[in-house]
């Protein structure tokens, strides 16, 4: 059975900034075609093959998101994947998440000294809870792109 709030999602992706005739420049397929794939009200649907460069074209993870929290995982954004690491780099790595998450923690702490954390505090504390994740990513991604350690 189709998922029609992913496929509102799809269209809401392509439309953002009225941005449907480059995505389907960049992917390569007739604007009035992919305008139609990504019409939730249309027959004719976008194929599966389509979609990582769909999500790739128009540059927005929340399909990715989506996804991932449909299967209980969480997507995080690395800022730069892959370079080459030597000591110094790795111990600044170490450095910036030791930060990260001395700031995530800190800022639930701060949030819960009163028993209740409101909407302003939630949306603050999952900020730094993600830039702590993130940090922990990137090194991650790093250490799996480096044999050289």
């Amino acid at each position: 059975m189709p998922d029609k709030q992913f496929e509102i999602l799809i269209h809401e992706v392509g439309h953002r900034d009225r941005n449907l005739k480059g995505i389907a420049a960049v992917m390569g397929i007739p604007y009035p075609t992919l305008a139609e794939q990504v019409n939730p009200d249309q027959i004719k649907k976008f194929g599966a093959g389509d979609l990582p460069l769909f999500i790739k074209a128009a540059d927005d993870n929340r399909l990715i998101e989506y996804l991932c929290n449909q299967r209980d995982l969480v997507a995080v954004p690395i800022s730069k994947r892959g370079e080459s690491l030597d000591q110094k780099d790795l111990l600044n790595h170490l450095a910036g998440i030791t930060r990260e998450t001395g700031e995530a923690s800190a800022v639930v702490a701060e949030s819960l000294a009163d028993g209740v954390i409101d909407s302003k505090e939630r949306k603050k504390c999952l900020k730094e809870i993600e830039d702590a994740i993130s940090a922990l990513a990137k090194l991650r991604a790093d250490l799996e792109a480096d044999n050289s350690l």
